[in-house]
């Protein structure tokens, strides 16, 4: 029994042929160039990007992009296109002055995104302020965990940062190392103390309680009174306190008179 197969015609011939212009689903014109090496499966190309290439003098390169300066996908004149060497910098353009239209869900994912990145460790693509860092660790007594929620990484990345600046880290309860300047920078950063109380409740507690306590006015020998106040069980801050308030006696432990 003979076969017959059937011979699909393609461009001009194909029943189907509209002159080797039409437009796809976005809106935008396509014209029929099989020899075009960046034409589809159906060997059609959008217009605006032939009639750049045209104006150019040369091809388009995959990255580049063809922009429609009022927005109209299918006029494609040449005084309303725009060329952009990336995506990246007509998406630039694009959004420049405009407020993303994000849904709720839309937002909170872009969050996570930012923290998960943010926490990551990778301090490749991401730049520090080394004086910053410096400051909240030498001159406020910071811990690396309290730095890392300032600047949105992890501890992990500040301690090996602390270790480049050439510090050794102690490991020391924050009581103990915050400074009176330390103090009145975490009362202006609250959302540093909610993350460290997270880790550590009790320290975190009485942190607060030392915050509440302390304002911008009080002098460094102050302060020493208020730490021992909050803090009565220390021996290093009865230590440091001593110093300066003779008066105040020798540490004793409690349950001793």
């Amino acid at each position: 029994m003979a076969r017959y197969h059937r011979e699909y015609k393609k461009g001009s011939e194909h029943a189907g042929w509209k002159g080797g212009r039409l437009s796809d689903k976005s809106g935008y014109v396509l014209v029929y160039s099989p020899e075009h090496s960046s034409s589809n499966s159906n060997k059609y190309v959008r217009e605006h990007r032939l009639v750049m290439e045209k104006h150019l003098g040369r091809f388009l390169n995959s990255g580049e992009v063809v922009h429609h300066i009022n927005g109209i996908r299918n006029d494609n004149r040449i005084e309303n296109l725009q060329l952009f060497q990336t995506n990246g910098e007509h998406l630039r353009h694009e959004r420049t002055g405009k407020v993303p239209n994000w849904s709720e869900d839309g937002k909170k994912q872009m969050i996570e995104a930012h923290h998960n990145w943010a926490n990551s460790g990778n301090t490749k693509w991401r730049k520090f302020d080394k004086s910053e860092i410096v400051y909240l660790y030498h001159d406020c007594g910071w811990l690396p965990d309290m730095i890392a929620r300032k600047i949105h990484t992890n501890s992990e990345t500040v301690g090996n940062l602390l270790r480049e600046y050439g510090y050794t880290l102690e490991v020391q309860a924050a009581y103990k190392r915050i400074t009176l300047t330390g103090v009145v920078k975490l009362k202006e950063n609250p959302e540093v103390l909610e993350s460290y109380a997270r880790r550590s409740p009790v320290n975190a507690s009485r942190l607060k309680a030392l915050c509440d306590k302390v304002h911008q006015n009080l002098s460094e020998t102050e302060y020493l009174l208020v730490l021992l106040q909050v803090f009565p069980q220390s021996r290093r801050i009865h230590e440091m306190a001593l110093k300066s308030h003779p008066h105040i006696g020798p540490y004793r432990p409690q349950g001793r008179k």
